[in-house]
């Protein structure tokens, strides 16, 4: 039987015999030599076994009634190709109509010592607050010439790239821009996720009926070899939209006290005038407000000194509140270059005012933390510089036990958009100074 067929129970078809029955050689011309010869295929499968490195041997013997023989051992060492991608967002940091470009770069890993095809990029944007600029999309390959086949929609980056030989890196630049929606602090995350196969065309069916797992190895766990189809790789990129809040005493009631090494002084009795300064982006927050960390030892003055300004140049409604009580009223023509020279003189109406984040709650005592609201602000001032919300309001050092001379009191501030706080701002601290007398008395 010159055809090769399976052992019975062999399904794996890793054993191959062929029966040859009786052989009668009647050449007697012996300075040849007659020789059979058998050729056949073998495929590496895609099992959990068979990794880089792993070498497999295979084995022929020759048997008949009363011998045998056995031939070389031969050997294959397996090769897998194990790409990467870097992914990095440029600038890392923006606001509403901002343009961040992205750019991903795939190549083979130091181990990899194979090629690889059809790697294909996939970045989904469609749960960012992003607009995908499809025709920006560029592919740039270095040392090598791989099909491109762009399969991209306004909210997916999909490209294939084969082949994918050793050596090869390629980069894929694309752009977006920030979308309206987004709000002070938030941190946008979007992947780069990156798969390839081993070999090239569609090879993921089994190539012989005999093992289901001769296939080829790709990203699809779900396709033949299942969870051994590991040639998967990721990388995030991160974009910050801006927001930088600054804490700072902008004056105290009274002229006998003042800093000392940097640090000011307050008395007993004595009122401070906090400024919160946040550089909001541009686009909507949604219930945006300002929570002042007012330690303990001092009290909120609820006594309309509570002032705002909206420091933007695009004109007199640049920002707005939808609390009516305040619109675009607070606005303040301005910028980075002169932020810090205005001084809000828009007087925050009593809803905006409170002690509470979700009612107008007006008691206030040591330490209790007052909450400047602003509703849903919208900064639709779409240039170049920076716009700013800026807020002063009073505060008392109490006459209580625990404010006694030395002791510091640290504030800070939160800004909050949606009932979450988005960013914290620094420090800054006063302490509580006394005078102290002594009595000399003389006869």
């Amino acid at each position: 039987n010159s055809d090769g067929t399976l052992e019975s129970g062999e399904a794996n078809a890793r054993v191959m015999t062929y029966n040859f029955g009786t052989i009668t050689n009647s050449d007697t011309d012996n300075s040849t030599a007659e020789t059979i010869t058998i050729q056949y295929t073998a495929v590496v499968l895609n099992s959990a076994s068979i990794n880089r490195g792993w070498v497999r041997s295979n084995y022929a013997g020759l048997w008949w009634n009363g011998g045998s023989q056995g031939a070389n051992v031969t050997s294959v060492t397996v090769v897998e190709p194990t790409l990467q991608v870097n992914k990095t967002a440029a600038p890392t940091s923006g606001d509403a109509g901002d343009t961040i470009t992205y750019t991903a770069v795939i190549s083979h890993t130091a181990a990899s010592n194979a090629d690889a095809f059809e790697a294909h990029l996939r970045d989904d944007l469609s749960t960012l607050p992003v607009t995908l600029n499809v025709a920006s999309i560029s592919v740039t390959p270095s040392g090598c010439t791989p099909t491109v086949t762009n399969n991209s929609t306004a909210t997916l980056v999909d490209l294939t790239l084969t082949p994918f030989p050793l050596g090869c890196s390629v980069t894929v630049t694309y752009q977006v821009t920030l979308d309206g929606t987004v709000y002070p602090g938030q941190a946008i995350i979007n992947t780069a996720n990156i798969d390839w196969t081993s070999l090239p065309g569609d090879v993921s069916a089994p190539q012989t009926p005999n093992n289901g797992l001769s296939c080829e190895r790709s990203g699809d766990s779900a396709g033949c070899g299942g969870t051994n189809n590991d040639y998967t790789a990721s990388d995030p990129a991160l974009v910050t939209v801006t927001v930088a809040p600054l804490k700072s005493i902008v004056a105290t009631s009274e002229n006998s006290t003042g800093p000392q090494s940097g640090v000011e002084r307050l008395v007993i009795g004595e009122i401070v005038r906090y400024r919160l300064q946040v550089q909001w982006p541009e686009g909507t927050s949604v219930n945006a407000m300002l929570r002042d960390n007012l330690p303990a030892g001092l009290q909120f003055l609820n006594d309309n000194t509570a002032k705002a300004a909206f420091v933007c140049n695009g004109g007199a409604a640049c920002m707005s509140s939808s609390n009516s009580g305040i619109g675009s009223s607070p606005v303040v023509n301005g910028n980075e270059t002169n932020v810090a020279s205005i001084t809000p003189t828009f007087v925050l109406p009593d809803d905006a005012v409170s002690a509470s984040a979700t009612t107008n709650d007006d008691t206030y005592g040591s330490g209790t933390d007052p909450y400047f609201k602003f509703s849903d602000l919208v900064n639709s001032d779409n240039d170049p510089d920076q716009e700013f919300v800026v807020v002063e309001f009073n505060a008392l050092v109490l006459n209580i036990s625990s404010n006694q001379s030395g002791t510091g009191r640290g504030n800070s501030f939160a800004v909050m958009v949606d009932g979450t706080v988005r960013a914290t701002s620094n420090t800054v601290t006063l302490r509580i100074a006394e005078p102290t007398l002594s009595l000399t008395k003389a006869v």
